[in-house]
């Protein structure tokens, strides 16, 4: 939620400078967190985030969402007279909702909307973690074959209770209705799932960031969504490794000081000592994970983002807006990891930031 946010304001940043149009960050992420990360209240309608020109945020209920659409098909049951048929849309209800990475999907498909209203230049999707997004990626396929079977049974259904009530209380103009209903509700669930796997699969206007920290279990996840990414057809450019301890003393630099602490009580000793001794053990742990992302065959090509432990948290427009400029920069400010392509940012006092 960090790296999304900062990314965004870095995106939104650039835009106003080049009049490229506004910037979209979108959670779709079932736990909301980028009220917090901004300190803000945001909702289901795009909120301008002061200080940052061209920036708005919104955050979905994936959840009340998919809620709504399964009480639209309960309506649409009700109208047609087929109560006595609703366990079958149960079955289909209890299908949809129970499906992995549906509550994304859902958020994603209500984003359509302001894909295709071409209101903003750049949209930006806080999604949920790794195991989510996995699943996400093959969700089109998932649902499409779900469509495709409802609407033969819908169809199927609604010719029999046709026929059936017809013969006791003719009104086939309402029964047409319905079934008209279902069927354009159907092809707008069609159209809304091909759109997104087409979103998905542009290269050329979508691309994944994936973010991670330097230990064996999150870097292995990233190399399987990378993977997983390759095998859908979907760019991903960048790996943020984000919270490296920079700048931790050396072996030989915990030796030369121990004379200096002699004279210290045993307990400010200790605990200095083991403070200097993590901090050394974990850059070398870290260094060893850095080594191999960039060492992997299947990262070839993929540049690596170095962000570092900062020693304050990082919420709020202000604090946000530093933190976005080690992301354009990495570590070292003269060196740019090229994600945004701008030119060097100044960010004067980022050692003030980056636990020493």
């Amino acid at each position: 939620t960090t790296v999304s946010s900062s990314l965004s304001i870095q995106r939104a940043m650039r835009s106003a400078r080049e009049n490229q149009g506004d910037t979209l960050l979108i959670s779709t992420d079932p736990a909301h967190s980028l009220s917090d990360a901004f300190k803000m209240n945001f909702t289901g309608e795009p909120t301008q985030v002061p200080g940052v020109k061209g920036l708005w945020v919104m955050e979905i209920n994936p959840a009340a969402m998919v809620q709504k659409e399964v009480e639209e098909w309960a309506q649409l049951a009700k109208q047609a007279g087929i109560e006595e048929f609703t366990g079958e849309f149960n079955k289909f209800q209890g299908w949809l909702t129970a499906l992995p990475g549906i509550d994304e999907a859902t958020a994603l498909a209500s984003a359509l909307e302001r894909i295709r209203s071409k209101q903003f230049s750049t949209i930006v999707f806080d999604t949920a973690p790794t195991g989510h997004t996995v699943k996400l990626l093959g969700l089109p396929e998932v649902i499409q074959a779900g469509i495709d079977k409802l609407d033969k049974f819908s169809s199927k259904l609604l010719g029999y209770v046709t026929t059936f009530k017809n013969m006791f209380n003719p009104n086939p103009e309402g029964q047409v209705d319905v079934q008209k209903l279902l069927s354009e509700k159907l092809h707008k669930y069609k159209d809304s799932v091909q759109l997104l796997g087409n979103m998905l699969k542009d290269q050329k206007r979508t691309n994944f960031v994936i973010v991670c920290i330097a230990e064996y279990l999150s870097v292995m996840e990233s190399k399987r969504l990378v993977a997983d990414l390759k095998e859908q057809g979907i760019s991903n450019s960048h790996i943020v490794v984000n919270q490296l301890v920079k700048g931790a003393p050396e072996k030989s630099d915990l030796k030369s000081i121990l004379p200096a602490l002699r004279d210290l009580p045993k307990g400010p000793k200790r605990r200095l000592l083991h403070c200097m001794s993590l901090m050394n053990a974990r850059e070398n742990i870290q260094q060893k994970y850095l080594d191999v992302l960039s060492g992997a065959e299947e990262l070839k090509g993929v540049t690596i983002v170095p962000l570092p432990l900062l020693k304050d948290e990082v919420t709020g427009v202000e604090k946000l807006q530093k933190f976005s400029t080690l992301l354009a920069d990495g570590h070292n400010p003269s060196k740019s990891t090229l994600l945004f392509g701008d030119e060097e940012d100044d960010f004067e006092d980022a050692d003030a930031y980056v636990l020493q």
